[in-house]
């Protein structure tokens, strides 16, 4: 994670802080305009082949894991509240992934993914990170190949809704479709608000990613 934070740092300073590297490459705002895109595009691309290194595997359970598991008839599988589950990934030195991670993985397993300006084909994901970091995108699942095994089967915590009115809501990334709904996050058994992409809340699987 740190090599990739670091090449992407090293992508943005050669754009955004060093003025004659930049005045180098561009002369006109039209040039430098296409300029940022292509770093950007650039930016992306790394992310989406590094993606899924960072990303751990579905957390069974074992003697670590156990006490914040729930209790369930599959004794491997370990399912787990949101917030519990972003105790665990803080517990092994991770996180919780977010939204973002994970339309950059759908974007690795062939989904259209990320645009960061509205379009008619792609959905808003508005977004409240467990660093306390909004961050907002456009997202299309078109193209996603579900993977196989127990990715491909189940779904997964992620980012909460940055939305006021439904802030106690979490997005979940189904493995399956490539899609993002949204759960319940912190009272299970609390019914629903009759949102059409909104379920009753319950513990689901999960993946942790590197800091």
């Amino acid at each position: 994670m740190s090599k990739l934070l670091s090449l992407i740092s090293i992508l943005s300073m050669s754009l955004v802080n060093s003025n004659s590297y930049a005045f180098d490459l561009c002369y006109t705002l039209k040039e430098c305009e296409q300029l940022r895109q292509q770093v950007d595009e650039k930016i992306q691309q790394i992310q989406i082949e590094s993606i899924q290194s960072l990303f751990g595997n579905v957390v069974k359970k074992d003697l670590i894991s156990e006490k914040y598991c729930s209790e369930n008839q599959d004794r491997d599988m370990c399912l787990m509240g949101r917030y519990q589950a972003t105790a665990y990934c803080a517990s092994q030195g991770m996180r919780l992934p977010s939204a973002r991670e994970y339309a950059l993985l759908a974007m690795s397993m062939g989904a259209t993914g990320i645009s960061e300006t509205i379009l008619d084909t792609h959905s808003l994901i508005s977004a409240r990170n467990d660093n306390n970091k909004v961050d907002s995108f456009y997202y299309n699942k078109a193209g996603y190949l579900q993977p196989e095994g127990l990715i491909g089967k189940n779904s997964f915590w992620t980012s909460l809704n940055l939305d006021p009115g439904i802030m106690r809501f979490s997005y979940i990334f189904n493995g399956q479709t490539g899609n993002f709904g949204q759960y319940l996050a912190p009272t299970p058994g609390t019914t629903n608000n009759g949102t059409a992409l909104v379920v009753i809340a319950e513990d689901i699987l999960v993946r942790c990613i590197a800091n």
